[in-house]
């Protein structure tokens, strides 16, 4: 067990929008003893993305979800960096299914403009606005993210 003035840490958590270069810094703190896992929950309780979107990586590491920060040894003011894992988009429609991964954020906004571009990629054949998006069994309504949706 780690004790004394060290069980805490100040940690700096990254996160780069590919889209406008620009980095998202949050600074987080967390005992030692903590998981990688709890550490995705801060970042859920702060920025509102799903622990289930988020991948965190230290060194150019992927971080494990069960070890702990001391045992990745980190310190006060260590960097860790995080992505959002790909959605997949699952196109069912009455000829065909498709599965596409997509760069879009859980906003159904965002979502419906990848599936378009997705639509004239691959010649999707999908009435205007005539098709909604289910996550965990939910009709995600389109103010909401993925994270946040109730059933409608």
């Amino acid at each position: 067990m780690v004790r004394g003035s060290h069980s805490h840490v100040q940690l700096v958590v990254a996160a780069s929008d590919l889209d406008t270069d620009k980095q998202q810094q949050l600074h987080v703190a967390a005992a030692v003893t903590n998981t990688i896992r709890k550490l995705k929950e801060r970042i859920e309780e702060m920025d509102g993305i799903p622990v289930s979107r988020i991948t965190v990586y230290a060194n150019g590491v992927e971080l494990l979800d069960y070890w702990t920060l001391h045992d990745y040894e980190l310190s006060d003011h260590s960097k860790v960096d995080f992505k959002l894992k790909k959605l997949r988009i699952l196109v069912s429609s009455q000829c065909e299914t498709k599965k596409f991964p997509v760069e879009a954020s859980e906003n159904v906004g965002e979502l419906r403009k990848e599936l378009e571009r997705l639509k004239e990629q691959w010649q999707l054949e999908l009435l205007d606005d005539d098709y909604f998006f289910i996550y965990k069994q939910n009709v995600m309504d389109n103010a909401l993210g993925c994270g946040m949706n109730n059933p409608i």
